[in-house]
């Protein structure tokens, strides 16, 4: 029975640190992707139409 935990606490240290390491650099390329330069021509309150895409290419 012994086989069966070796190594166990080395697969578990290592899920650890892939799970920081791919949430943290998974949060930095979610947080950066979806930025949209909009600027507003119109004054204060008024209506505009947006023209173009949404940037989500396919």
């Amino acid at each position: 029975m012994e086989w069966i935990f070796d190594g166990i606490g080395t697969t578990i240290l290592s899920s650890l640190v892939s799970l920081l390491l791919g949430g943290g650099i998974g949060y930095k390329v979610g947080i950066n992707k979806n930025k949209v330069k909009q600027e507003q021509k119109a004054g204060d309150h008024s209506s505009q139409i947006q023209i173009g895409r949404d940037g989500h290419v396919r």
